[in-house]
């Protein structure tokens, strides 16, 4: 009998290792492959392949080759996609509460997005359980870098500098408001589109990282506004995809990623300091608000937050008001 049981429990074994075997889990972003976005997504890749001996294999598609962001989201949805890296603020696209990503001056700073929006606390977790009801699962956030104010003829100092301005937004509607209290003319373009935009002259700046600046060498100015507009990332996976694993493999995926996601976090805070020393060399001009204007910002960006509470959400709001009174 005793060997009968050892026999079966070599078969399970043999089994489960079968279809481990089989997994195969397809992830698409639109990053280009030498943002710090895929850098990270795909060391998780390779550590869950590592670590799994080969039997998960997540196969990455970078640069918009399987779906732009809004597209895949759709596609998570529908199942017809795995996994997937967005942009934060996407997820309103199926999610209306996520549009708080784009309140003014959510976060002390940027990197502190994940944590505001921690699955295990009431805000994220009531965030997930919206993205459950839609077929999607997040599995974690992640940061981007500083969002500063790039202007292409002038140093921005204060509102007042705004007024009248061409601005390329980052975000939905909370943003634009937002820049519209400023002053300044909200207008949204694709990173191709702003290019050219930039050197017509047709827009007179843009929200953008350290790492996007570097791009537009005709940008010379450059305003730290605090977290007047933050980006973010979420990993999400399918409904479809999520549940088909068994629970080892879910530890194992989830394990991973908060080692990746740790570790993406202090990255961006690294690169943050690199891209900015290099466009310093470059002769650009970087400031920052003062403490005075910084709050008079803070103070005249204020009212989004009531403009749009009934359309993110009233119970969500109010769970992010408990939290950050925290």
């Amino acid at each position: 009998m005793l060997k009968i049981q050892k026999l079966l429990a070599s078969l399970l074994v043999l089994i489960s290792f079968n279809s481990l075997a089989e997994v195969k889990i397809r992830l698409a972003h639109e990053l280009p492959i030498t943002h710090y976005g895929h850098v990270y997504i795909d060391r998780w890749s390779k550590l869950v392949k590592e670590r799994s001996n080969g039997e998960i294999v997540i196969q990455v598609f970078p640069s918009g080759q399987l779906y732009k962001d809004v597209d895949a989201i759709q596609a998570l949805n529908n199942g017809s996609l795995d996994m997937q890296l967005a942009v934060a603020s996407y997820l309103s696209v199926v999610i209306p509460s996520m549009r708080l990503v784009d309140l003014p001056y959510l976060a002390p700073s940027p990197y502190d997005l994940p944590e505001l929006l921690d699955l295990s606390k009431p805000l994220g977790s009531y965030i997930n359980a919206r993205a459950k009801e839609k077929g999607l699962n997040i599995l974690a956030w992640w940061a981007a870098g500083d969002v500063l104010m790039v202007s292409t003829d002038k140093t921005i100092n204060s509102s007042a500098d705004m007024k009248g301005m061409t601005f390329r937004v980052i975000g939905g509607a909370p943003a634009e408001s937002s820049l519209k209290n400023l002053g300044v003319e909200p207008i949204h373009l694709s990173p191709v589109l702003l290019t050219t935009a930039v050197s017509q002259g047709t827009v007179q700046g843009f929200q953008s990282t350290y790492s996007f600046w570097k791009i537009f060498p005709n940008a010379k100015y450059g305003t730290n506004a605090g977290t007047l507009a933050m980006l973010g990332y979420s990993v999400l996976a399918s409904d479809r995809a999520w549940n088909g694993l068994n629970d080892k493999q879910r530890a194992l995926l989830s394990d991973t990623l908060k080692e990746i996601t740790a570790a993406e976090i202090e990255g961006v805070k690294e690169l943050d300091k690199t891209d900015r020393d290099l466009l310093l060399k470059q002769g650009r001009q970087i400031t920052a608000l003062t403490p005075a204007e910084l709050k008079k910002w803070k103070e005249l960006t204020e009212p989004v937050y009531g403009q749009y509470r009934k359309e993110i959400g009233n119970e969500v709001m109010d769970l992010l008001e408990k939290q950050r009174k925290h």
